[in-house]
């Protein structure tokens, strides 16, 4: 995990240096508090030239005005408030594959005509590892999950003592007195063969405990939960539930589901019964399964 952090690195730095812009995934570090992510975070800006904007509100969709991440090659995303809106949350999936590979990007000022320019961007994003943080990251769908690189984060005891300002500026010196090393050790460094990719140089990741907390978190097992309480909630019905994803809609939204208000706040678009469970045929297969008759799409 640490070459592939290492990789990241190498690729931005020497895409700078180049002066040619080259698509990067975003790199998301979760972990514990005070494990050292914002730490990393800071030293990554200072490693790409010390500029950095913070694009959270950009991308969700609460504004539509940017100007001020075209200032920095550094965007940062840390600790921010989670949201539980699946819209906002998909909405940073969309945003993050424009950020990651697009090299012409949308420029939007206030009170100025919208431009297209060509920034070098870096996004990074650091979180709690606990549920209700992981929220924050969009879900890693097959159009996603290739532009993230998620790994976990761990405390380590620091190398010498930052519990006084003093120490805290000692190390901070330390730090920065070591940064052109590094930069060196990375140009000179080959990144692993196994782990070369030749869009972004190297090979996405993801952790497989942070993988599965997210995937909990997605609108698709939250269906499969509603339809195993709702459908098989009798121990002894063994019988498999065929019919139409309308069918199965208003079943868990009718006036007899012990489920009807969570599937009413589920279902928040006219489609989404239906999306969620073409996405359940692929993660769990021998669950959901769909087949067509007479023109037909009927899940089971």
């Amino acid at each position: 995990m640490l070459f592939r952090s290492l990789g990241w690195l190498k690729v931005a730095i020497e895409s700078l240096r180049a002066k040619r812009i080259r698509p990067g995934q975003a790199l998301a570090l979760a972990g514990p508090k005070n494990c050292g992510k914002s730490l990393w975070q800071n030293l990554i800006t200072d490693l790409l030239g010390g500029r950095v904007a913070k694009p959270y509100t950009f991308l969700i969709g609460k504004t539509t005005f940017n100007s001020e991440l075209f200032a920095a090659e550094h965007l940062m995303v840390e600790d921010e408030v989670a949201s539980s809106d699946m819209r906002a949350r998909r909405a940073f999936g969309a945003a993050l594959k424009g950020i990651t590979v697009n090299e012409n990007r949308y420029y939007q000022a206030k009170y100025r005509e919208a431009l297209t320019l060509s920034p070098f961007w870096r996004l990074t994003i650091t979180v709690n590892d606990e549920p209700e943080n992981l929220m924050v990251l969009p879900p890693l769908d097959e159009s996603v999950a290739d532009k993230m690189i998620l790994l976990r984060a761990q405390c380590r005891p620091m190398p010498m003592d930052t519990s006084t300002t003093a120490g805290r500026q000692e190390f901070h010196e330390r730090l920065m007195a070591e940064l052109p090393h590094l930069i060196h050790y990375l140009l000179n460094w080959s990144i692993p063969e196994e782990l070369v990719c030749g869009r972004f140089g190297v090979k996405h990741y993801h952790h497989p405990e942070l993988l599965r907390a997210i995937d909990d978190l997605s609108n698709e097992r939250k269906l499969l939960s509603l339809i195993d309480g709702e459908l098989f909630r009798n121990p002894c019905v063994e019988e498999p539930w065929e019919d139409t994803a309308e069918e199965l809609e208003r079943k868990l939204t009718g006036p007899n589901s012990n489920c009807r208000r969570e599937a009413q706040n589920l279902f928040s678009f006219n489609t989404a019964c239906g999306v969620f469970l073409g996405r359940l045929a692929k993660l769990k297969p021998e669950r959901v399964s769909e087949r067509r008759v007479q023109g037909r799409r009927l899940w089971k």
